[in-house]
């Protein structure tokens, strides 16, 4: 499993509480995470300065008269010597600082991260109040992860999350995360997946099979790319896949 995928699956509320992860991979996955919300952090909070800076700056010269302002001059040091800028060039001052600044940031946001992820971990949500419109079991104590929530728009949750904590004292960056970040849910899959796709219709497509349809040619493909799915699925939901021997049987 990809460092991508336990990021997500401790994003993702429906797997969280069923990740069956050990608690030494619990542990390391929970530490991906802490790294990547450090990460993801940083330039959320730099955006944000940005943006409010170019906001007053926007203010300003909406602000600002069409008078115009004589040129500044420089001021003779009493020494005779010109002013030069470089004489009093703090620039190694500010790298220090900034560096400094950093690191502050980031214990700040290693800090805050265990503090939201405790609230993330023990939040419960009522599934029936965020999507009315889907249906459930009766028992909503037993919900299936993927007959019941799989098919879940998992989006209007995080953003109704995001709405109700505007200041992100409860949840902090964790739902944003989960909609635009490195283990953001539903992200496009890479073009290795792609890759093997072709490579595996390379191997359907024999001499044998050349008059097979596209129709027929993708359904092949499918069921060869989703092997390891159709086995996990037999072994676990059986009952789903209603496939009494084990493969596929096809009644006429």
């Amino acid at each position: 499993m990809s460092e991508r995928e336990r990021i997500a699956i401790l994003l993702d509320l429906r797997t969280l509480k069923a990740s069956g992860f050990k608690a030494d991979q619990f542990l390391e996955a929970e530490k991906l995470l802490e790294n990547a919300y450090v990460m993801f952090g940083k330039r959320a909070l730099q955006h944000e300065q940005e943006k409010q800076a170019l906001e007053a700056s926007q203010r300003a010269e909406s602000q600002a008269t069409t008078s115009s302002k004589a040129a500044a001059t420089k001021d003779e040091l009493e020494s005779g010597f010109e002013y030069d800028d470089a004489m009093f060039d703090d620039s190694d001052d500010d790298a220090n600082n900034s560096g400094v600044a950093d690191l502050d940031q980031t214990s700040a946001l290693a800090v805050e991260f265990k503090t939201v992820f405790k609230t993330w971990k023990k939040l419960k949500v009522n599934w029936k109040e965020y999507f009315p419109d889907c249906s459930f079991p009766d028992d909503m104590g037993h919900l299936d992860l993927v007959s019941d929530l799989m098919r879940l728009p998992m989006g209007r949750l995080y953003k109704q999350l995001i709405k109700s904590d505007p200041l992100r004292l409860a949840y902090g960056w964790l739902p944003l995360m989960a909609l635009c970040s490195r283990g953001q849910l539903g992200t496009l899959l890479a073009e290795s997946f792609c890759e093997r796709v072709l490579s595996q219709g390379n191997l359907v497509m024999t001499d044998g099979n050349t008059l097979l349809s596209h129709e027929e040619l993708e359904m092949v493909v499918t069921l060869r790319m989703n092997r390891e799915f159709m086995h996990y699925m037999r072994q676990h939901y059986n009952h789903l896949s209603k496939q009494d021997f084990a493969r596929t049987v096809v009644r006429v």
